[in-house]
């Protein structure tokens, strides 16, 4: 009906901010889903860091998780599983391919589940035959800083910013190049967005990703992503996986 009338009317808003506004703040059975939709997802990722060896395929290892995310109860994936290794690794939205995984090399993987409608979305960074670096615990400090400073009224742009501002002490920062976060629900991304030029503010019951990444061209990626709950005085972490 909307894209009838459109065209007629002097002015017409179709609504969907107004939809989107009142689906950041979750209730404890939109909370309920969307924790259950995380343990799935990390069932696949932990299904992935037993398997994961050089000589598998990205598609492989993609297919790997998300067979085990459709046993554990999962109706889908919300987005196209990413597995990228090695000079892969460098790009953030990379998909999976039939590159074969070599030994030493970082592997993205980005993954998430649906349940009952519900999505979840994570990633780890894991690597074949050799420890994380000093970029991966950058990565990771500027993600527990950002949790740290995520709280009801906190500016999603300020959040955002303490991140960038511990990247940016590593030299780092204009290797991080996309959003801090986003929020998660119905759909993989809703609001609120955690920008550096969001005008949103955190409420009490956003459910949000809180995902810093640096990619270094010829060289390779980190990300790592977990999801949070809003709460008064912080954020709850929904994942319970380790990071390595």
């Amino acid at each position: 009906l909307y894209e009838k009338i459109k065209g007629s009317a002097k002015e017409i808003d179709g609504g969907n901010r107004i939809v989107e506004d009142l689906r950041k703040v979750k209730d404890p059975e939109e909370v309920r889903r969307i924790t259950e939709a995380v343990r799935i997802a990390e069932e696949g990722m932990k299904s992935v860091m037993e398997a994961l060896r050089a000589g598998l395929r990205e598609t492989e290892v993609a297919g790997i998780a998300e067979k085990t995310m459709r046993d554990e109860g999962s109706e889908g994936t919300p987005f196209p599983t990413i597995v990228a290794s090695g000079f892969r690794s460098v790009y953030p939205h990379a998909g999976s391919t039939r590159k074969k995984i070599r030994e030493g090399e970082a592997v993205i993987i980005d993954l998430g589940a649906t349940y009952e409608g519900y999505c979840s979305d994570m990633t780890r960074t894991l690597y074949v035959g050799r420890e994380p670096g000093s970029l991966y615990d950058a990565v990771r400090e500027a993600k527990e800083e950002a949790a740290r400073r995520a709280k009801q009224g906190e500016m999603c742009s300020e959040v955002d910013r303490v991140a960038r501002r511990i990247l940016e002490e590593y030299k780092l920062g204009e290797y991080f190049t996309h959003n801090l976060g986003h929020g998660v629900g119905l759909e993989i991304h809703e609001s609120p967005s955690l920008s550096p030029t969001s005008k949103d503010k955190l409420e009490a019951g956003n459910v949000i990703t809180i995902e810093p990444g640096v990619y270094i061209y010829r060289s390779e990626g980190v990300r790592i992503e977990d999801m949070y709950i809003v709460t008064e005085d912080g954020v709850r972490r929904i994942n319970r996986l380790p990071y390595s």
